[in-house]
């Protein structure tokens, strides 16, 4: 009777051990590095969500067909960093590539008949993390990440021709991926 009770105690107790060493192994990052930077998978979702809010979503055109032929500058601001970061000068790159396809000229500042301005409202992700039993043992994990791009674009007369906006243009985009574990294995997208 006793060799029974101490061969089920070390069976739980083996089991128990195999899922923390293997359940410790996949455990989910749920801070941010130290570096603040961000994944690739992050990275590939913001950079679908600006896209997207610059008017590769479906039944969303740009309207730059109003700047064709003038001399256009364009300036970024974004609300959480600098206007030279990473994240303005890849929105400057994506606007530019924008204006080049509809045959607008883009210049630097002081030659310019037109500005345009882009204001990124939203440029982030949020990370939902759902573990059980819990996150540094996780048995079952599930990952929910969502990419929001907001994109606000004016342009104006930089000569005073023209009182007013030529144009104004609000897109937003996002876009979302998911990844799971169970018992070690994984992670599964």
């Amino acid at each position: 009777m006793m060799d029974k009770r101490w061969s089920f105690a070390f069976l739980v107790f083996a089991v128990l051990s195999g899922l923390v060493l293997c359940g410790g192994c996949v455990a989910p990052q749920v801070i941010a590095p130290k570096s603040a930077s961000r994944s690739a998978l992050e990275q590939e979702l913001i950079s679908t969500a600006l896209r997207k809010s610059l008017g590769e979503a479906p039944n969303q055109k740009l309207p730059f067909s109003i700047l064709e032929g003038m001399k256009v500058a364009v300036e970024v601001s974004c609300i959480s960093q600098s206007n030279d970061s990473e994240d303005s000068r890849f929105v400057k790159s994506l606007i530019v590539e924008k204006l080049l396809e509809e045959k607008v000229t883009v210049v630097e500042t002081g030659s310019e008949e037109a500005v345009l301005k882009a204001v990124v409202d939203t440029l982030g992700t949020d990370v939902g993390v759902r573990s059980f039993p819990h996150i540094y043992l996780p048995l079952f994990y599930y990952i929910t990440y969502k990419a929001t791009a907001s994109v606000t674009l004016y342009a104006y007369d930089a000569k005073g021709k023209q009182m007013g906006l030529l144009l104004s243009y609000q897109g937003k985009g996002e876009e979302t991926a998911k990844e799971w574990s169970l018992l070690g294995l994984g992670p599964f997208k």
